[in-house]
């Protein structure tokens, strides 16, 4: 007798021939998670400066964010390098990867953001803020790595912080 087949279906493992790594998504959300974290607790040090919500702050904050996004996405660029080529591999790894990094943000404006019966606005625009630039400074990160292209890895790394500075100051109320 033959045993039935069961499905069981998982997240697909992304195998990373030259290192030999075997990285799951959930690896890539946990890592994005813990930058998340660490940004929190960058911001808990400086809460009292974050307050004063002024273009200075609020660029800091913004630098902030962006260089723990980019450091942790630095460390991971040997196993993203080997999926250039495949960009949905790429994009769901950098994907994941900004899910975690904005599940801790997400988590302070959902309290905040229901008693105020604005949940729709202020928590689908950092979510998709966070992702995009997930994926531009991750895909910044695989062509400065890969191709030796700086002009084009510096663009779209510049671009995820003036996004998220932009959004920023007009959340704040201080443009438009």
């Amino acid at each position: 007798m033959s045993k039935p087949k069961t499905s069981k279906k998982k997240l697909k493992n992304i195998s990373n021939k030259s290192t030999g790594k075997n990285i799951s998504y959930s690896s890539y959300f946990l890592l994005g998670l813990l930058a998340g974290f660490t940004v929190l607790l960058l911001a808990a040090l400086f809460y009292e400066a974050l307050l004063a919500k002024t273009i200075i702050t609020i660029s800091s904050a913004v630098l902030m964010e962006e260089l723990i996004r980019f450091i942790f996405l630095w460390q991971i660029k040997d196993d993203l390098q080997p999926f250039k080529n495949k960009r949905a591999q790429l994009l769901s790894a950098l994907l994941f990867f900004g899910l975690g990094f904005s599940l801790i943000e997400l988590g302070l404006i959902v309290s905040k953001s229901l008693a105020q019966d604005q949940w729709s606005i202020r928590i689908i625009f950092p979510t998709i803020i966070h992702l995009t630039n997930s994926i531009l400074m991750g895909i910044g990160i695989v062509e400065f790595k890969t191709s030796k292209k700086i002009a084009l890895g510096t663009i779209l790394i510049l671009s995820a912080f003036l996004i998220h500075l932009l959004y920023n100051l007009f959340a704040a109320g201080i443009i438009l």
